[in-house]
């Protein structure tokens, strides 16, 4: 029997072991310094995290890469937008002394106009006006009369006007025409009819 005993006590005693080995050395399943439970060592830790810092840095000089070019970018869009502001600016005046230009060209055409007696034409400066029909008398300034361009001499007030004679008006300060009896009249310039 104490044989049996002995037996029974090693049996147990295996048995327990089997049973705290299997307990407690399989409890979590990862034996460590494998794959699922690695140990880490401190080179490794440092390799790592020398890789990483190597990834940030680039990443971050990328990224300021990216924007110094950009703040190039924007500067050589700036210069384009001040020069095309320039050539806009530039166009605008051009447009503006063209306007004129037209202003003055249809200015400087002839026009037809019917005068009723009674009336006054008074002439800008440099109008033009060739009466070609009726009776018309000079109206002159403090500064001098219309200027007769046909015979060469200046019109005093009250002189009658020759028919298609060619009248010029060197300045807008009064000088024009009466109309004694109704006349068409050839204008080129600025007049007011009063």
């Amino acid at each position: 029997m104490k044989k049996d005993v002995k037996t029974y006590v090693v049996l147990a005693a295996a048995a327990v072991l089997v049973i705290s080995l299997l307990v407690f050395g399989f409890a979590d399943g990862n034996t460590p310094g494998s794959a699922e439970d690695p140990i880490v060592t401190q080179s490794y830790v440092t390799q790592v995290t020398d890789k990483l810092k190597t990834y940030v840095d680039s990443a971050i000089a990328a990224v300021q890469l990216d924007v110094a070019r950009l703040n190039s970018n924007s500067a050589a869009n700036a210069e384009s937008i001040n020069a095309l502001k320039a050539q806009l600016d530039a166009k605008s005046t051009e447009l503006t002394a063209l306007q004129e230009q037209m202003k003055n060209q249809a200015a400087a055409t002839y026009e037809v106009i019917l005068v009723k007696k009674g009336s006054t034409l008074l002439s800008g400066k440099g109008t033009e006006i060739i009466v070609r029909s009726g009776v018309c008398t000079a109206i002159a300034s403090a500064n001098g009369g219309l200027a007769n361009a046909t015979e060469g001499k200046d019109l005093k007030t009250g002189e009658q006007i020759t028919l298609n004679h060619l009248l010029i008006s060197s300045r807008d300060d009064g000088r024009g025409l009466k109309v004694v009896e109704d006349a068409y009249m050839i204008v080129r310039g600025t007049y007011t009819l009063k």
